[in-house]
Formats: C-alpha cells, sequence, structure tokens
C-alpha cells in the first residue's frame, strides 16, 4: 500500500500530537500544584501573623481592661466549645502562644492561668476566596493550553509526516523507476538522513533487479540458438532406448526453461498497459483442462454458473497453468482449483512452499526446497499478477496454497 492509503488513526500524526499534548498538559498540572501551594503557604503565612498580632492585642486589653474583643473567648483548659479544636488549647495551655489551621479558620490561643485559655478567631474566607479564583484561572489557562498544545503538537506532526510521506512517494516513484519530485524538502535532519538512506538502498535493490532482468533475457537469447540447433540433432537419435529416452526428456526440459526466461523477459520489457475486461475464470479454467490434461486439477471448485472477473484473458491463463504446473510438479496430488468471488486458490498435498519463499516471494533462477525447479512459474505468474492490478500470495496450509486476487465483476450493474 503507498503512503498516500494510510488511514488517519495508525498515522504518526496521532502519537506525536498526542506526546505534545501530554507534556504541556503535565507541565501545566505542575505549574497549578506550584501555584495552588505557594498561594496556600502564602495565605497561611499570612492569616497566622494577624492571628498572632490581634491575640496580643486581645490577650493586653483582657488583662489591663478586663474586656474581650469581638473575635476573643476565654475557654477552659480541659473544657471549652467543641468548635474550638483542641490542638489550639492543649499547645496554649503549654506555651506561650500557639495557632491552629482547621482549612476555614485560623485559631490563635495563649494561657492566661493555668485553667483557662483566651482564643481568637480569624476566618480564612478571603484566602478560600483567593484560592477559588486561582483554581479558576488555571482551569481557564489549562484549557488554553491543551487547545495551544492540541493544535501545535497536531501541525507539527502534520509537517513532519508530510515530510515522510513525500519522501515515501519520492522513493517509491524511483524504485518504479519513474520521475521524482525535484524539492524533497530535505533539510539535513534525521528525515532527510533516512531518506537517504532508504533511496540509496532502493536504488541498490532496483539496480540487482535490472540487473536480474537483463541476465534473463540475455541468458534466454543465447540460448535459443543452440537450444534449435540441439533439438534437430535429438531429432536424429534412435527413437528406442534408455540413453536417447534420457536425452529427449533433459533437452524437453531444457526447452520448457529457455521458453520461461523469453516469457520471461517479455513480461518485464512488456510496458504496455493490460486490457482489463470481464474474464469467466470457470470457463477459462475448463478449457486449459482440455487443453493441457497434464496439469488439470483434480478436483475443481466452483460455481455452475460463471464468475466473472476483471483480467487480461491471456496474463490470467498464463498465471492459471504456471500456477497449475507448479502444483503438479513440485507439490502432491490430488491438486485442487477453488473459485470464490475473486479469488483463484490452487491447493496441493504437498510439504508445502519453503519459508524462504513465503518471507521474500518466488525469486526467478533461484531454486528452493527439496523439489529442483527455476522459479520461474511463479515468478511469470506474480509479474503478471501486479501488471494488471491483481494479487498473488502463498502459504501452507495443509499443503502448499496460491491465492490469486482479482477484482470481481459487479453483475448488478449490468
Amino acid at each position: 500500500m503507498s503512503s498516500s492509503g494510510v488511514r488517519w488513526w495508525r498515522s504518526l500524526r496521532l502519537p506525536i500530537a498526542a506526546v505534545v499534548v501530554l507534556s504541556a498538559v503535565t507541565v501545566a498540572l505542575a505549574f497549578a500544584v506550584a501555584a495552588d501551594r505557594s498561594t496556600m503557604t502564602e495565605g497561611i503565612a499570612r492569616l497566622r501573623s494577624q492571628a498572632l498580632d490581634q491575640l496580643s492585642a486581645a490577650t493586653a486589653t483582657y488583662e489591663f481592661a478586663d474586656t474581650l474583643l469581638d473575635n476573643a473567648e476565654v475557654v477552659g483548659a480541659t473544657d471549652h466549645p467543641a468548635a474550638i479544636p483542641d490542638g489550639v488549647v492543649t499547645a496554649a495551655a503549654h506555651n506561650a502562644a500557639a495557632t491552629y489551621f482547621d482549612g476555614t479558620h485560623m485559631w490563635a490561643a495563649n494561657a492566661i492561668s493555668d485553667s483557662d485559655v483566651l482564643v481568637v478567631d480569624i476566618p480564612a474566607d478571603s484566602l478560600v476566596a483567593q484560592r477559588a479564583d486561582l483554581h479558576h484561572s488555571l482551569l481557564l489557562l489549562g484549557l488554553v493550553t491543551s487547545a495551544i498544545a492540541v493544535l501545535g503538537g497536531w501541525a507539527v506532526a502534520t509537517s513532519l509526516t508530510a515530510r515522510l510521506r513525500r519522501a515515501a512517494r519520492w522513493v517509491e516513484t524511483g524504485a518504479d523507476g519513474g520521475p521524482r519530485e525535484a524539492d524533497l524538502g530535505r533539510d539535513g535532519d534525521e528525515v532527510g538522513e533516512l531518506v537517504a538512506q532508504i533511496d540509496r538502498l532502493s536504488t541498490t535493490l532496483r539496480d540487482r533487479v535490472r540487473s536480474e532482468q537483463a541476465f534473463t533475457a540475455d541468458v534466454a537469447h543465447e540460448l535459443r540458438t543452440p537450444l534449435t540447433a540441439l533439438v534437430s540433432a535429438v531429432e536424429l537419435l534412435p527413437r528406442e532406448g534408455p540413453e536417447a529416452g534420457l536425452v529427449r526428456r533433459q533437452v524437453a526440459r531444457l526447452r520448457v526453461l529457455v521458453d520461461q526466461l523469453l516469457e520471461l523477459a517479455r513480461a518485464d520489457q512488456d510496458q504496455r498497459s493490460p486490457v482489463i475486461e470481464p474474464v469467466d475464470v470457470v470457463a477459462l479454467v475448463a478449457e486449459i483442462a482440455a487443453q493441457i490434461p497434464a496439469i488439470a486439477p483434480d478436483e475443481l471448485v466452483a460455481p455452475d454458473e460463471a464468475r466473472m472477473v476483471l483480467a487480461e484473458p491471456q496474463r490470467l491463463e498464463r498465471i492459471i497453468v504456471n500456477l497449475l504446473a507448479n502444483a503438479h510438479r513440485h507439490g502432491a496430488q490430488p491438486v485442487s482449483l477453488e473459485v470464490s468471488g475473486g479469488c483463484v486458490t490452487v491447493r496441493d498435498s504437498g510439504r508445502g512452499f519453503p519459508e524462504e519463499m513465503l518471507t521474500a516471494g518466488p525469486r526467478r533462477l533461484h531454486a528452493l526446497g527439496r523439489s529442483a525447479g527455476s522459479g520461474l512459474g511463479l515468478a511469470l505468474a506474480q509479474t503478471y499478477a501486479r501488471q494488471m492490478g491483481a494479487t498473488l500470495s502463498l502459504g501452507n496450509e495443509s499443503g502448499g496454497v496460491a491465492v490469486l486476487t482479482l477484482p470481481a465483476v459487479d453483475l448488478s450493474q449490468n
């Protein structure tokens, strides 16, 4: 799939933007906690100072004028109203002065005798209101920061992924041999370095593929002339005898190999667009079985009516022939062919495809596994499938399985 087909929920933009937003929210929360703690610390210190000042004034007024201020009260050291915290009374009984903050009030107390304690109460309404205003401001700041982080993170991520997508198209176009974009936007950063490395790798692979294709074409053309002479010479051998039969079989095998090489070379050099049209794959399989009974499937699972797919008839025929021939030659019988929807599945009862082929795909002139082979049949099938826009996948499931997937014709629109 090309880079333009990446779904947005699987794009790198989401995790990059999420990291930016999470970082911004974390910083905002840390700032909010620090600001709240600083406000509370300063507010409590201010209330404590006010409470101690009023306690001093209330103590002096009580001692000299025997009068209590409005927010002062004399209570017993062991018997006092429940609204007054025990901690401030007990502490005042053992110290000159004590303060206690319960979250809504600041209490200050001073022992005026062995049994009595003078208590001053200062409400913390101003601190509570100040803290509420701070929380409201921090919440608004957090929302604004999150919104900016979302937009900024998405913009940064979009810019980065846009460069990556452009680089992917650049490398993909170069790998296919087409013209590349003139402006890639290389900035000498990690993305540019990554693109440069991928480009070098794709260039090396493209050169290797072209070298392999050229080698295939050269070998096919060089072998054709001596092979023709060899076939003519074999016809002069006696009709009977094991040696003559062995030579004929090997020459026939060599002829098939050269024919496949020539066909593969022509497929590589064929730049014309395939003529895609509706093809009845069921009728095509029946025709192949009638014309080439040696590779006919032992079991055909197909609907009774026509099954139409979009393909080029000649290429589709060559793909099915090569898949059936490969199943008979390198697999084991019975060989089955199933037509379902736009899929043509060829299955044999052998040991399956080698793991290397499942991983890297068919490779021309590269024999794998226990059965000798050139790899040209599957390479041809893969080349034709790619030229038609179809896909050919290999697998092992109780034997070798080759699945050709083609677009099915929607008969309801006719």
